[in-house]
C-alpha cells in the first residue's frame, strides 16, 4: 500500500503511483477529503478501508516530492537512449528528432511521448508529423456515476 502499511501486503507487488502537483492541495485544502473520507468509511461499516484511507492521506502529506525538471544534456542522453529502445523494439532505425521546444511546465513525460508519437507516425505512415502540446485543466470535482451504479446494484436482474 502507498501508506506503507503492511497489514495487506503482498509479497513481490510493489505499487507505483504518480500524481498531478496540485492533487493534494485540491483533494486535501479545497476539498477537505482528508476529514470527510475516512469518517464516511467508518459510517458505512469500512473500518479497514477508513485506516487505509487515513494512512495514504498521511503519505501524501508527508511524501510530497517533485521531479526536477532535464536539462539540457539530460534530454538529448535520454532522447539518444530511447531512439535505441525504439529501433530494438520495433526493428526500424527511427530518424533524429529535435528534443523539442523548452517549457517550464513540461514534464519529461511530454518529451518522450512526442519523440515516440513522431517515430510511430514516421514509421506507419511515411510521414514526418507536426506534433503540438497543451494543458489540460484537471477537475476534481466529484462525479455520481459511481454512487448511481451503486445504488443501482448493477445488475439487470432483479430477486
Amino acid at each position: 500500500m502507498a501508506g506503507g502499511g503492511q497489514e495487506s501486503a503482498i509479497p513481490g507487488v510493489v505499487t507505483v503511483a504518480a500524481i498531478t502537483d496540485d492533487f493534494p492541495d485540491q483533494m486535501f485544502r479545497q476539498r477537505g477529503d482528508d476529514e470527510h473520507i475516512p469518517p464516511l468509511l467508518e459510517v458505512r461499516g469500512l473500518p479497514d478501508q477508513a485506516a487505509m484511507a487515513r494512512s495514504g492521506i498521511a503519505w501524501l502529506e508527508r511524501r510530497q516530492s517533485r521531479l526536477r525538471a532535464p536539462d539540457e544534456a539530460e534530454l538529448h542522453r535520454s532522447l539518444e537512449k530511447i531512439a535505441t529502445l525504439y529501433r530494438d523494439a520495433y526493428h526500424w532505425p527511427p530518424p533524429k528528432v529535435e528534443v523539442g521546444e523548452r517549457l517550464a511546465g513540461k514534464s519529461m513525460r511530454h518529451y518522450v511521448k512526442s519523440w515516440i508519437a513522431a517515430w510511430d507516425i514516421m514509421r506507419l505512415y511515411g510521414e514526418t508529423p507536426v506534433i503540438g502540446g497543451e494543458t489540460i485543466a484537471f477537475d476534481y470535482s466529484e462525479s455520481t456515476e459511481i454512487d448511481d451504479t451503486a445504488e443501482g446494484g448493477g445488475s439487470d436482474t432483479e430477486a
